[in-house]
């Protein structure tokens, strides 16, 4: 059995070992999916590119409160009282950049609301080994450099979707350019191909691969195939259709971008990944649009919000609704802002007319406070997360219930 106290490098040993699982035959669009009822957060911080310091731009954050500056496997098992999401066996992260309109009037900008939806999607062909994330899995997909699209697979896998139902639009790489009446949806395809060994990487992204065709097709020689997952964050922008100008967008990412290119989604694994496991192997045989259909999942799913929500306060002490400029003093603009993901940086020079230039001041980001610490995890369930940080001093409010018992046990054969 792998404890969830396991030093990481043995840890890590263990995870190479092959997987024995039994598996349905898999459907080729299979998938169980559930709506988070609302965000946990939106905060600066970010603990895979951005450990113990604030992150360079603000992120909208779902999944378990024991997310914070350092947050790992560990601590989202461990000091997770209650998760935004529906599955109480799932207390991982997700986020995305945070989505801002300018305001055409020049007051600055009013934060986009927004919720999300994810999907598991065991993808691969029939009776092939599908395996649940391993516990200490990181991950990012796209880049918050990017600028510019291309026909390159990383790029492809993310995307926006403009919801108008009598007049369809494609989903593509930037921002639209009309208007969504019934809402704008940002899309985010993870790499479903591990390499069986490292838990993370130095640009977040060299350990695990897309496969063959994106969203289906082979791995690379030597990966293990993985459930994928695919984010969707909704937003409902038709109320701030009197915003555009001259039939151009009023959005910005809240890293600076105007193009939407750089759209990206981070996932840090908080699954019981026997119950993960479990919904694989018994539930890849069709759409499972609700998840109490699910045997595996159905124990710790709530089908409706919670009267009280799962939330955190922010870790990082900032105004982010209706502001002058965007959190991190992040400039507006075409050109890629610094790299805080590793990714590469496409080169593109400022349009004319946008506000990046050398007057503008570059983005901040400082070192954590002395008195925010990550100790080491307890045994068994902390106090609850707002408890655990020191920068909050609220009472964390919990939806979703933790399961009691939320040390996970192993995937049989890692």
């Amino acid at each position: 059995m792998l404890s969830s106290l396991l030093p990481a490098p043995k840890r890590a040993t263990l995870l190479a070992g092959a997987l024995a699982a039994v598996t349905l035959a898999h459907s080729a669009d299979a998938m169980f999916r559930f709506d988070c009822h609302n965000n946990l957060v939106v905060d600066r911080v970010d603990p895979i590119t951005s450990p113990g310091t604030e992150s360079m731009h603000l992120h909208a954050i779902s999944g378990g409160n024991g997310f914070s500056w350092n947050a790992d496997y560990e601590a989202m098992r461990e000091k997770s009282t209650c998760t935004s999401c529906p599955i109480g066996a799932d207390l991982s992260a997700y986020w995305v950049p945070q989505l801002y309109v300018k305001y055409k009037n020049g007051t600055g900008f009013g934060l986009v609301e927004s919720h999300q939806i994810v999907y598991y999607q065991p993808r691969g062909s029939k009776n092939e080994e599908i395996i649940a994330f391993p516990p200490g899995l990181k991950m990012l997909a796209g880049d918050p450099d990017l600028r510019t699209g291309s026909n390159k697979i990383e790029q492809r896998a993310v995307t926006w979707q403009c919801i108008n139902y009598k007049d369809p639009v494609p989903e593509q790489q930037g921002f639209p350019s009309v208007k969504c009446p019934q809402g704008l949806r940002g899309q985010v395809n993870f790499p479903m191909c591990w390499n069986g060994k490292d838990l993370d990487s130095p640009d977040h992204k060299s350990h695990v691969a897309y496969a063959e065709n994106l969203d289906s097709g082979k791995c690379p020689t030597g990966y293990k195939k993985m459930v994928k997952i695919f984010y969707e964050a909704f937003y409902s922008v038709d109320k701030y259709d009197s915003e555009w100008v001259d039939d151009k967008h009023p959005f910005v990412l809240s890293n600076g971008d105007t193009t939407g290119y750089s759209f990206h989604g981070d996932f840090l694994n908080g699954w019981d990944v026997d119950v993960l496991q479990a919904a694989i192997d018994k539930c890849s045989d069709k759409n499972y649009f609700n998840p109490a259909e699910c045997p595996p999942l159905a124990p710790t799913y709530s089908s409706k919000p919670p009267a009280t929500r799962c939330t955190l306060q922010p870790q990082v002490k900032e105004e982010t609704h209706n502001i002058r400029k965007l959190p991190g003093n992040n400039p507006v603009g075409v050109a890629p802002a610094p790299s805080v993901s590793g990714g590469d940086d496409d080169g593109d020079d400022n349009e004319s007319g946008n506000e990046y230039n050398s007057d503008t001041p570059k983005p901040t980001a400082t070192t954590k406070p002395a008195a925010t610490t990550t100790s080491k995890p307890a045994a068994t369930t902390a106090k609850p997360a707002a408890t655990e940080l020191a920068k909050s001093d609220k009472p964390v409010k919990c939806g979703v219930k933790a399961p009691k018992t939320i040390t996970p046990s192993s995937v049989s054969g890692y």
